[in-house]
């Protein structure tokens, strides 16, 4: 919610191309964070070892001295990244960006251990109070009419009291150590890890660098727009499940290998129940949202609005299962599934990008399709896990989803746009997801309830 707020407030101040500007940044710097730790943190959490031990050690010597060489790179290749995105004249924007590998670099392997140890009450903590600063410090720029500067300042400010915040939560501060054997064995695993991570991080930005690159700033500052909502609702959402579930398949290992497939098929259920029917209904909503909350400055924000939210709804059925890969030691054959996925994507975006921002977001929503579908075939082949069983899972998602397009279609027809439009649109998407469960998967009320009762905290003696 802050950072939805924050981004409503900066909208109406800063420029599309400021937010294009750094969007450009945001989207080279994706790639270097995911190599940041080079899956030396993932190794830590499928190892399962308590505490702060030698091998942590061995693993922040490591993260510290990785992301020591990205940033020093990064700032190296600034004039050509500049000269990519034709943006030469904001070279000083790029090399401050370009900093926060270094500041994230120092909290990446204290972030891994409260994952590893199912801390999440702390890691929240932490993720709240970063995204509180960098909304206020962003804002405060912005006010102050720093344009751009705005939203670098916010994004150093709250990783760097982010860091602070995960050293403090570990409670133990890690010493400079490495042990050649260590760093040997958490690289080998960690080295196919990360490159499955890359292949997801050019599938998920690549759209990022070829708008940019071939449209100019304005046009990806509208594009990084259209991504901002169902980024907040969907995406961040799948990223916490992303947090969640390795650890946690990687735990359930241990009670039998039946376990973690049962996780996972609960997980699939859970998220596509909530992001089916607010996916399509951000899409309903995406008209009101622009000319409500961020001004009429973004109306060629919408109709790829559309299409992207309704693109990271379908990815939910990846997020389920994609961690239960790397859980079971197999990170490698989800790559060799991903990587050709991936560069057909690229070349879509590659072909279609003459024709606009939204020939993009429809590329990105087919190729969504085809890769999700192939994702089922793959879990259903390697692993106890039947298609039937999968699908069958998504069917509470189904239902709502068939829910909120009888009730809230209907009314985006018939409304003009304004913000009486948004909230019957909302209210009416709301009611629809309930009367279709209700229709149609009537259980999913018990099964809700179940986990609701189960995550009341104990009653005091």
């Amino acid at each position: 919610m802050v950072v939805f707020i924050s981004t409503v407030v900066l909208a109406r101040i800063l420029t599309p191309n400021a937010f294009g500007i750094v969007a450009a940044a945001t989207a080279l710097i994706v790639f270097f964070d995911v190599v940041l730790d080079l899956g030396v943190g993932a190794a830590l959490i499928y190892e399962q070892e308590r505490g702060v031990t030698h091998r942590a050690h061995t693993a922040f010597t490591l993260n510290l001295i990785i992301s020591s060489c990205l940033t020093l790179f990064g700032v190296l290749i600034t004039p050509y990244v500049a000269s990519f995105f034709g943006l030469q004249n904001h070279e000083d924007v790029f090399r401050a960006m370009f900093l926060y590998l270094f500041v994230r670099g120092l909290g990446q392997v204290q972030d891994s251990m409260l994952q590893r140890d199912l801390r999440f009450a702390r890691r929240a903590s932490v993720e709240i109070a970063q995204g509180v600063a960098r909304a206020a410090v962003s804002i405060g720029l912005a006010l102050a009419g720093f344009g751009v500067w705005a939203l670098v300042g916010g994004l150093l400010a709250g990783e760097a009291l982010g860091t602070a915040l995960s050293w403090w939560a570990v409670g133990s501060w890690p010493r400079l150590s490495l042990d050649r054997q260590i760093a040997r064995a958490l690289m080998g695993f960690g080295l196919t890890f990360i490159s499955l991570k890359v292949v997801d991080a050019i599938a998920i930005d690549s759209d990022y660098l070829v708008v940019g690159h071939g449209l100019g700033a304005t046009q990806l500052g509208y594009y990084s727009m259209a991504y901002r909502l169902p980024e907040l609702a969907l995406t961040s959402l799948y990223w916490m499940v992303g947090a969640v579930s390795f650890p946690i398949y990687a735990q359930a290992r241990a009670r039998g290998y039946g376990a973690p497939m049962l996780a996972s098929l609960r997980a699939l259920r859970l998220i596509t129940l909530f992001s089916f029917p607010a996916g399509v209904l951000l899409a309903l909503v995406s008209r009101e949202v622009v000319y409500v909350m961020f001004s009429s400055k973004w109306s060629p924000a919408i109709w790829p609005m559309v299409l992207i939210s309704l693109m990271t709804a379908v990815t939910s059925i990846g997020y389920a299962s994609g961690d239960l890969f790397p859980a079971l030691g197999r990170p490698g054959t989800l790559l060799v599934l991903n990587a050709p996925l991936t560069l057909a994507l690229v070349i879509g975006f590659v072909i279609v990008v003459p024709y606009g921002i939204v020939a993009i977001a429809i590329a990105h929503l087919a190729m969504a399709l085809v890769a999700m579908a192939a994702r089922l075939m793959l879990v259903s082949k390697l692993f106890d896990m039947k298609l039937v069983d999968q699908l069958r899972a998504m069917w509470p998602g189904v239902c709502a989803v068939i829910g909120v397009l009888l009730l809230a279609g209907p009314l985006r027809l018939l409304m003009p746009h304004g913000p009486i439009t948004l909230i019957a649109l909302l209210l009416a998407g709301a009611l629809g997801a309930a009367g279709g469960l209700l229709a149609g998967s009537r259980g999913t009320f018990d099964e809700l309830h179940t986990l609701a009762t189960s995550l009341r905290p104990a009653a005091s003696p």
